[in-house]
């Protein structure tokens, strides 16, 4: 164990010393919630960051509530900690994923500190850093809402997290599915009551931000921005007929090869790829998923790869070559430099529906087998969802 601690620290402490740390999107939270704490209205110009660039706060008036305590720090000090902190929510929720296959503490500790280390090196980790992203910590509420044994208040923390940036909720499909409706009770109750908050905070904000602010796609971003890799990204870039006839389509098959998969892993005991195909479907039919967005890929390329080395020579050939070819992509990122090729500029979304469809395979290994981690895979009597 002190040995996983050691290397852990070391993996920390590489990643401070090598990555260049802007905190962009850390900054644009702090002006929104300055400008909310002094005219209780974080949706107007904010002020320019300390390199000039002025961008809108675009989340739900509670997240600005949320970020007030990062106003007692200065920028840097706060971006470094929200820096080691990602990191270990990185590491946990990867170790979450890896909690069944193996009863040895460093067996399952030492496989995810690698799989941490790789995934340092991935774009959409790198991007979370750089910009102050919080992607990690919303990866960490939601990883261990629907997977830590134990845990009684499942829907608590996936409401949290939507009620600071609302894609998370999206995995409220895990518990409808399970029909684990008082999970999604919890869920409802804890979001509602964090916008209840924000409006008695800020009335006028509340009101503008959910009647008309949410519905503004501009304030987002072009969607058809090569840094939006969806869906409905791809489709704007090959042009608006595109978008407009065949978005719809696409969203409907995706979501019903996401519903399928995860009935067949929640039927089968095996709610660790149940999650990540949620998360792969939810990056692929929401309308804007920046490159930052797509950090699930790390723990679905960590559990292709133990599934992989676990299996027949067909799935070590099939599993881990593709698990090799998405994690280039993901590290090297070529959509950047190859921005006007067809399918490099793709290549996030379909390498995600690659990543779907292999998430299948791995539904009857041996990674996570009911009779050995019961507490894993089957609910106590208390927690038991209502039929």
């Amino acid at each position: 164990m002190l040995i996983l601690l050691l290397a852990e620290v070391v993996i920390v402490g590489v990643l401070l010393a090598w990555k260049h740390l802007d905190g962009l999107d850390l900054e644009v939270y702090r002006l929104g919630a300055d400008a909310l704490l002094s005219s209780g209205d974080p949706y107007g110009v904010l002020p320019p960051t300390r390199d000039g660039t002025v961008l809108p706060f675009t989340y739900p008036p509670f997240a600005a509530l949320a970020f007030a305590p990062l106003l007692v720090l200065p920028l840097d000090i706060a971006l470094v900690l929200l820096s080691v902190v990602s990191v270990l929510a990185l590491g946990a929720v990867i170790a979450l994923c890896f909690a069944g296959a193996d009863r040895r503490v460093w067996v399952v500790g030492g496989a995810a500190l690698a799989v941490q280390a790789v995934a340092l090196l991935s774009e959409p980790v790198r991007a979370t850093l750089g910009f102050g992203q919080l992607n990690l910590l919303l990866m960490l509420l939601v990883g261990v809402d629907v997977l830590a044994p134990g845990w009684r208040y499942r829907g608590v923390l996936i409401g949290l997290a939507a009620a600071i940036k609302l894609t998370p909720a999206a995995f409220l499909l895990f518990f409808l599915l399970r029909k684990d409706f008082r999970a999604v009770v919890r869920a409802a109750v804890v979001f509602g009551g964090c916008a209840l908050l924000a409006w008695l905070l800020a009335p006028s904000a509340s009101v503008r931000y959910w009647t008309e602010l949410i519905f503004a796609r501009e304030r987002v971003g072009d969607p058809g921005y090569i840094g939006n890799q969806s869906l409905r990204g791809l489709l704007a870039r090959l042009g608006p007929p595109a978008e407009t006839l065949l978005w719809v389509g696409a969203v409907l098959l995706v979501l019903a090869a996401t519903v399928l998969l995860m009935r067949r892993a929640l039927a089968a005991g095996r709610p660790v790829p149940a999650v990540l195909v949620c998360a792969l479907g939810a990056l692929l039919v929401s309308p804007v998923s920046w490159t930052h967005h797509w950090v699930w890929v790390a723990p679905v390329l960590g559990v292709l790869v133990w599934s992989g080395l676990h299996g027949g020579r067909t799935r070590v050939v099939l599993l881990l070559g593709s698990a090799a070819v998405a994690a280039v992509v993901f590290v090297w990122s070529p959509l950047w430099d190859y921005r006007d090729v067809w399918p490099i500029r793709e290549s996030y979304v379909l390498v995600g529906l690659l990543l779907l469809g292999l998430l299948g395979l791995t539904l009857d290994d041996p990674l996570y087998r009911p009779s050995e981690r019961g507490d894993v895979v089957r609910l106590d009597r208390r927690e038991q969802p209502d039929a």
